[in-house]
């Protein structure tokens, strides 16, 4: 009867608030607290709710902790050393599920009668307060540090922007001069691949200024973390009278300067064209040689040139990650609500 009567008693303080909301009884049960242990039982509250909890002892005469908590470990209240009979009323913020915690530190078990009752601040009495479980598994890696490659990237002038006059062909027999120019590229270590540009004119007045490919080429890997261009989005050259470009090894270029038989690496040529953009891989030579050739019989040229490299530089730092092969599958109990008109599980 003491039970009934404290709840009275706390109904009376509150009845300004609660006079017109009905009590719905959530549980009424007897708890038992093994000796040095603890109970947990678990309940879903609806925001706005009044929660009465009250505790009548019926083996031993306190317990150590009565504690409250959100799940899964937000504290709502904690009392120590309750008395026999205890009373308490909360104010519940929002919907979810709610753990009452039972702490026994003696050596005696404890058992007590528990009784739950809600208040609820609207129409809502049909609110289910049954917590469900389910299983769920979940994977736990071990960590190790693991070596990473940061790649980098940078672009290298490797021939600075030039002119290049070139003879015609007659005027260089009979007048002088030359009709074919060569000079030698150097690709610089860690490159991945190079780019040159050209183009040409009768006159040097006539040239158009070539955007700076270093300078293009920078701009478009410094925002990419990895390196494919495309040739037809940089600025083209522009070019107004023909010329011819091979790429070559250091012997063929000496046949090429002397008017005898020689060969080209066509990938990296271009035959009868007024500009262009090109664009190689680099492989495991090192050393080209650019051959310019005026293909006209009796008007000399000017050729503007400029090549550049992408050169990737890694750095290694190390970084925690999961090992792949050490890890263990483990398998724990989530508790939910069942919510009317809600598909979804509330944790």
């Amino acid at each position: 009867m003491r039970i009934f009567s404290l709840f009275f008693l706390i109904l009376i303080t509150t009845s300004s608030i609660n006079a017109q909301l009905k009590r719905v009884l959530v549980t009424e049960t007897t708890v038992k607290i093994n000796r040095k242990d603890t109970s947990v039982l678990y309940f879903g509250f609806d925001k706005g709710d009044k929660v009465l909890i009250s505790i009548e002892m019926k083996k031993g005469k306190k317990l150590r902790q009565i504690e409250l908590f959100e799940y899964p470990d937000i504290p709502i209240f904690m009392e120590y050393k309750s008395k026999d009979i205890y009373a308490k009323a909360v104010k519940i913020k929002d919907r979810g599920i709610y753990k009452l915690k039972f702490t026994n530190k003696s050596i005696f078990s404890r058992i007590l009668n528990l009784k739950i009752e809600r208040v609820p601040k609207k129409n809502n009495a049909d609110f289910n307060t049954t917590v469900y479980w389910r299983q769920e598994t979940d994977t736990i890696f071990n960590i190790i540090e693991k070596e990473i490659e940061i790649k980098k990237y940078e672009v290298k002038t490797i021939v600075p922007l030039s002119v290049y006059y070139i003879n015609s062909g007659s005027n260089a027999t009979f007048l002088g001069g030359k009709s074919r120019v060569t000079f030698p590229v150097e690709l610089p270590d860690n490159a991945i691949e190079w780019y040159y540009q050209f183009s040409a004119a009768k006159n040097r007045e006539e040239m158009s200024k070539l955007s700076n490919l270093t300078k293009q080429l920078s701009g478009i890997v410094s925002d990419s973390k990895t390196i494919d261009i495309n040739t037809d989005n940089l600025i083209q050259p522009y070019g107004r009278v023909y010329c011819d470009i091979y790429l070559m090894d250091e012997q063929n270029s000496y046949l090429f300067e002397r008017k005898k038989a020689y060969r080209y690496i066509a990938e990296g040529s271009r035959r009868n064209i007024k500009s262009g953009i090109v664009k190689l891989p680099v492989e495991e030579t090192k050393t080209f040689y650019i051959g310019i050739r005026n293909p006209a019989t009796l008007k000399g040229i000017h050729v503007n040139f400029e090549a550049s490299a992408i050169i990737q530089n890694i750095e290694k730092r190390y970084e925690k990650v999961k090992d792949p092969d050490n890890y263990k599958i483990i398998s724990k109990q989530i508790p939910y609500l069942k919510l009317e008109g809600d598909d979804s599980n509330l944790n």
